[in-house]
C-alpha cells in the first residue's frame, strides 16, 4: 500500500513592517519588526540590509543600531521572494552639541546673580536664559526632533546665552546710565 504525499509551497504575497519610518539618536537602537503574508508561507525568512552602513546598520533580528547623523533606508526582503520586500526611512539625529550647550548655559544661569553692580545681570535676565534653557531641553528630549529640530534649538540657545550676555552690567553701563540721568537733570532743571 503506497501513500501518496503532496507537499505545497505557500508563495510569500508580502511583507510589512510596523514602521515605515523613525528617529534614532546617535549610539541608539530600534527594533523593526517585519511580518510575512500569508501567516503560513512555506519559507518565513527575511533578510534585512542598510542603504548607508555609515549612519546605521542592521542585524538579522531587525534591530537598527545609529552611528552618525543623516537619513539611511531599511530594506526588508523575503527570502522566498526578492520582489517582496518593504522598506523604513530612520533619520539618525546628534544631540551632543545641544546638551554640552544647555550644560553650558545652566552652568552660566548659576552663576549668574542679578542686580545693579558691575559684573551682576540686569533684573530678568536669569527668567529670560531659563526660558530659552528649558525650550532647548524640551527639543533634546523629544523622541521626535528631527536634526533640523536640533540644529535649531542650538542656535536659539547660543543666540540667548549671547543676549543674556549683554545684559552683564560693566563700567561702561554704569557710566551710561549716570550720564543719562545727568542729562535728565539737567533738563529737568531748565
Amino acid at each position: 500500500n503506497a501513500c501518496d504525499v503532496t507537499v505545497s509551497n505557500i508563495d510569500v504575497t508580502g511583507v510589512t513592517l510596523d514602521a515605515t519610518s523613525a528617529i534614532v539618536r546617535v549610539g541608539g537602537t530600534v527594533t523593526l519588526n517585519a511580518t510575512i503574508a500569508p501567516a503560513n508561507a512555506t519559507i518565513k525568512g527575511v533578510t534585512w540590509t542598510s542603504s548607508k552602513l555609515d549612519v546605521a546598520t542592521v542585524n538579522a533580528n531587525g534591530v537598527v543600531t545609529a552611528l552618525a547623523s543623516g537619513t539611511t533606508t531599511i530594506t526588508v526582503t523575503s527570502d522566498a521572494d526578492v520582489y517582496k520586500k518593504t522598506t523604513c526611512s530612520i533619520e539618525v539625529v546628534n544631540v551632543s552639541a545641544l546638551t554640552t550647550d544647555i550644560s553650558s548655559a545652566n552652568t552660566t544661569l548659576s552663576a549668574a546673580v542679578e542686580g545693579t553692580q558691575v559684573g551682576q545681570y540686569q533684573s530678568g535676565a536669569k527668567a529670560e536664559l531659563l526660558a530659552a534653557i528649558t525650550s532647548a531641553s524640551a527639543v533634546k528630549d523629544s523622541k521626535t526632533a528631527t536634526q533640523v529640530d536640533i540644529d535649531a534649538a542650538v542656535t536659539a540657545l547660543k543666540s540667548a546665552v549671547k543676549a543674556f550676555e549683554k545684559k552683564k552690567i560693566s563700567n561702561e553701563t554704569l557710566l551710561f546710565n549716570a550720564d543719562l540721568k545727568q542729562e535728565n537733570m539737567t533738563y529737568m532743571a531748565t
